[in-house]
This record gives C-alpha cells, sequence and structure tokens, in this order.
C-alpha cells in the first residue's frame, strides 16, 4: 500500500535532530524533542520531589481531609489591575504546575474513590519534567456580605466572570497565549439573600399629677417622663450572584524544543481578560 508518506529523513544539524516527512513532495518538520535541560527547575521533579507528592495525596485521603488542605499551597486571589480596583470576592486561581501539586491531587482524587493510582517506577527513580502548564481558575461576582450591610459593595456583573483570553508572561517579557478550549468555562449564577438586624428607634413620654393633703396644709404636684425604645427588626435582600470555572493550560515548549519558561524566570503572571477589564495572579517561581 503506497503511503501519502513518500519518504522521511533524519537530518543532522549540530546537536539538533530534524524530522522531514516529504507530503506529496513538501517537506513538513515535526516539532523537535523537549529541551528540558533549560526548563526553569519550578517544572521538574526529582524523584523524591514524585513521591512526596503522591504521600501527599494519600495522606490527605486516609485522613479524611478536603482538597484544600493541599491546595491552599498553590492558590491565590486574583487582582484587577485594570477596569476596576481591588481583588475579586471569592475568586481563586490554583496552579496545579508547581510543587507536584497535580500529581497529589490525582492521587487524592482516585483514593477517595478507592482507586489506586499506578506511578511508574522511572517517575519515583529518575523524575519528571512537565509539558504543560495547568491552571484551574474560579471566578465568582457577588455583593460582599460585610461591605453590603453598609451600602459600600458593587452589585455582581456577569461580564466580570466571562474571560475572553488567558495571556501567560514571565518576567523576561515574553507572552503566551493559552491553549485551545481554554475559554469553554462552566457557567453557574443563583441569588444570596442577605439578612440583618436593622435597629428602629421609638420616642414615648408619660405625665402625672398628684394632690396632697394634710393638716399642715395642701400642695398639687406635677411631673413628666420621657424615653427612647429601641427594637431590632429583622431585614434582608436579595441580590444576584455570576461564577465560571475554567481549566487554561499553557504549552511549556515552543516546537523547536526550546523552553518558554527557562531557567532565568523568577516570576510567571496569569492575566485573566474579562469583558469589563483585566485580572491578574502572580507566582514565583523561586
Amino acid at each position: 500500500m503506497k503511503d501519502w508518506i513518500t519518504k522521511a529523513l533524519l537530518v543532522f544539524v549540530g546537536n539538533a535532530v530534524w524530522v522531514l516527512a516529504l507530503a506529496h513532495g513538501q517537506p513538513v518538520a515535526k516539532a523537535q524533542p523537549p529541551d528540558f535541560n533549560n526548563l526553569n527547575r519550578a517544572f521538574i521533579l526529582t524523584g523524591s520531589d514524585v513521591t512526596a507528592a503522591v504521600i501527599r495525596g494519600e495522606e490527605a485521603a486516609k485522613k479524611h481531609r478536603n482538597e484544600s488542605s493541599f491546595l491552599n499551597g498553590v492558590k491565590t486571589m486574583p487582582e484587577w489591575i485594570r477596569g476596576k480596583k481591588g481583588h475579586i470576592h471569592q475568586s481563586a486561581v490554583w496552579c496545579y504546575g508547581l510543587y507536584g501539586m497535580g500529581i497529589t491531587d490525582e492521587v487524592y482524587r482516585r483514593a477517595v474513590l478507592y482507586e489506586s493510582m499506578n506511578i511508574p517506577d522511572t517517575w519515583m527513580e529518575h523524575g519528571i519534567y512537565l509539558k504543560s502548564l495547568l491552571f484551574r481558575v474560579f471566578l465568582c461576582s457577588a455583593p460582599h456580605p460585610k461591605r453590603w450591610l453598609f451600602g459600600t459593595s458593587r452589585l455582581a456583573d456577569e461580564q466580570d466572570v466571562h474571560v475572553v483570553k488567558f495571556v501567560l508572561s514571565d518576567d523576561e517579557g515574553h507572552y503566551y497565549t493559552a491553549k485551545p478550549g481554554a475559554l469553554n468555562g462552566m457557567k453557574a449564577s443563583g441569588a444570596i439573600t442577605y439578612t440583618w438586624m436593622a435597629p428602629v428607634y421609638t420616642y414615648g413620654g408619660a405625665s402625672g399629677s398628684a394632690s396632697v393633703f394634710s393638716s399642715e396644709g395642701s400642695a398639687f404636684v406635677t411631673g413628666r417622663s420621657s424615653f427612647w425604645a429601641t427594637q431590632f427588626i429583622p431585614q434582608s435582600s436579595t441580590q444576584p450572584y455570576y461564577t465560571e470555572i475554567y481549566h487554561v493550560a499553557f504549552n511549556l515548549f515552543n516546537k523547536d524544543g526550546t523552553p518558554r519558561i527557562d531557567a532565568n524566570v523568577n516570576q510567571i503572571t496569569l492575566h485573566i481578560i474579562t469583558e469589563d477589564g483585566e485580572q491578574d495572579v502572580k507566582y514565583n517561581l523561586r
């Protein structure tokens, strides 16, 4: 059977190996193997790192802990840098590419279902490197409950949680767009009812008079008193909220095999660009 690939060539250029496939007479270059030696150390796990990540997930499940017991170490609250101000109430971002957290979470998820996860022995012995960097992004727009009572909280805005683009940057000035599918978020909305006790003040008064007679004489006495009474009346208000969850992945290597986040990078930033502005999350790699 005649294949559409008529010929394959191995061409050695220095230390690089290029695989060329002649398709209909046109050479097509395949992606090179990743050069993980120059990848940032934050994305390289030694054998002991892998072992520690596995044990962390198993122990959390065995002791009936929830995921936050280990995921809080890679959890960050996004902050508006354009469009609005401040942190986003209840929103959070988790970076699964740091500290082997992706392995820990997968082991934990299998363990709570009483399933085992077969980790290759080579991972434990020689370690692994990451090819992709994964984030879980939870965006929530809702009035802040405490600020709502004082009338200083913004109302929920659906555009706060609708992302139009995810971008990853480093402190060397490089910018990368997320893999396809990052914008396929899981939406939810609902209503929150806030209740509180509101003081109601009531003014009242009383007056009276009396006549006194005796052998010594007589007298007429009058008097008046006033008071403020405070009652606490329950109040409530119902307001909408909006949420959306995204799973965002970035390639850690270019097509020529060079790492995007190299050993010289100290900090990375996830740019969450919404219809209303931009929210950022920063992670230190040192």
